[in-house]
Formats: C-alpha cells, structure tokens, sequence
C-alpha cells in the first residue's frame, strides 16, 4: 500500500509475535541501506518505499551466563551477515 508506516505494515503481517523484540525494527530499503526503526521523538521516521524489507528480531530469553556473554557476539555477526546481505544485493542490481 502507498503511504504505509511500519507498525502498520508490521499489523498487516499478523502484528508482533511474543518473542519479537520490537526494540531492535529495522528496515532493508530496496537500494541496500539499512535503517534501524527509532521509537524516540526526536528522530525522523523511515519512509517505506516499494522493495523494502521490515526486520523484526527474535527476543532472545536467557538465564545462562554463558550464554548472556555470547550474545553481543552473536549480534555483531547477525549485523555482518545482514550487511552482507545488502552489499550482494546491491551489486546484482547494478
């Protein structure tokens, strides 16, 4: 739909899921740039555009130290293997 916001399309979708971490939203707009989804006033909102990709992330619920010690670990690699992803899709389109 023209003129979408992201709550909207994300509702569309069937809403947030009990693990979804609605802190993290990001956007993988058509032309590969990311945009991460503030939920503060003072920033400008994304503009949805045909093409583009909304992420929500997996909550991850812990009680292992160990585990809780490799999770920024694990959010770096998912940030690489999503810029990755975008820097692939920008080179088959040009």
């Amino acid at each position: 739909s023209k003129n979408i916001n992201i709550r909207s399309a994300i509702a569309n979708a069937g809403g947030f899921q009990d693990y979804a971490d609605k802190r993290k939203v990001y956007v993988i707009k058509a032309n590969g740039l990311i945009e991460k989804v503030n939920r503060n006033i003072f920033t400008r909102n994304v503009v949805l555009e045909p093409g583009d990709t909304i992420v929500v992330p997996r909550k991850i619920l812990t009680t292992n130290p160990g585990i809780d010690a490799l999770l920024p670990i694990t959010q770096v690699l998912s940030d690489l293997a999503f810029s990755a992803a975008a820097l692939e899709t920008l080179s088959n389109n040009n």
